[in-house]
């Protein structure tokens, strides 16, 4: 009987020590995802205005890409805000110019879902052309989302 009594303090010890590290574990997971949004905003917030304008002027562009890329994942479209969205790169290839933009898109109150880059391509004549999106970085849903997920997340993009 003190044996049993004994093992069982193990037992409900190692049980208190399992479920502390899965807490710290879980709170890490959302700081972290905290401060990957609130760099993305300031990074925003620190933008040139042309690079806003940018911004502001791609958004409906941007949100369209990201809903046709996260449609065979999840049963609703993820929402691309302009404060998680900032110009990355703008560059010129002849007649040809190239935008690129980092974003984090997310489902309903700010969860954070991936970390994508898209790139549009304007030709000479003004003309908007999709030129790719690279899908970075997944990160799960919590557990009251878990059910609008169609399958498993999509594929990071190596670069």
């Amino acid at each position: 009987m003190i044996i049993c009594f004994k093992c069982s303090k193990i037992i409900l010890a190692a049980i208190v020590v399992l479920l502390i590290i899965s807490a710290i574990i879980a709170v890490s997971k959302h700081i972290c995802l905290e401060d990957t949004a609130k760099a993305v905003s300031t990074v925003f917030e620190n933008q040139t205005t042309s690079d806003k304008a940018q911004v502001y002027l791609f958004m409906d562009r941007i949100q369209e890409q990201s809903d046709e890329f996260y449609a065979p994942y999840y049963t609703i479209s993820p929402t691309v805000a302009y404060y998680f969205t900032s110009v990355k790169e703008v560059r010129e290839d002849g007649a040809n110019l190239y935008i690129t933009f980092s974003m984090l898109p997310y489902i309903g109150p700010h969860d954070t879902i991936g970390k994508d880059e898209i790139t549009f391509l304007i030709n000479h004549s003004g003309e908007i052309t999709p030129a790719g999106l690279r899908h970075l970085r997944n990160y799960p849903l919590p557990d009251n989302l878990a059910n609008i997920a169609r399958g498993p997340l999509p594929p990071i993009t190596n670069y």
